[in-house]
């Protein structure tokens, strides 16, 4: 299941860098943020059960923690895995 999983990010990846060329965005820029986004934090913490969820708009790369004020009183947003999203580039937000 995990190989499969793989497979499917990279294939997300390679269609986020094809877009990303057509529009000229870099194509690394493009991948750098290509985190699975959920509606639900529930759905969320099902994807990743062993990592922390994060509260994130996704257009800037910052989300912030369970605790923070902000966190789910934003609209448009999206809850995150942390590490997804610390790995595809994102960060905390600064206070």
């Amino acid at each position: 299941m995990a190989y499969g999983l793989t497979r499917q990010m990279a294939a997300i990846a390679v269609l986020v860098a094809t877009g990303a060329l057509a529009s000229s965005v870099s194509a690394q820029a493009a991948i750098k943020y290509a985190v699975h986004r959920f509606t639900k934090e529930a759905t969320a913490q099902k994807h990743c059960p062993k990592d922390a969820v994060v509260y994130s708009t996704g257009h800037n790369g910052v989300y912030f923690l369970k605790g923070d004020p902000k966190y789910g009183h934003i609209k448009n947003v999206w809850y995150v895995c942390r590490k997804e999203a610390d790995h595809g580039g994102w960060h905390l937000q600064a206070h």
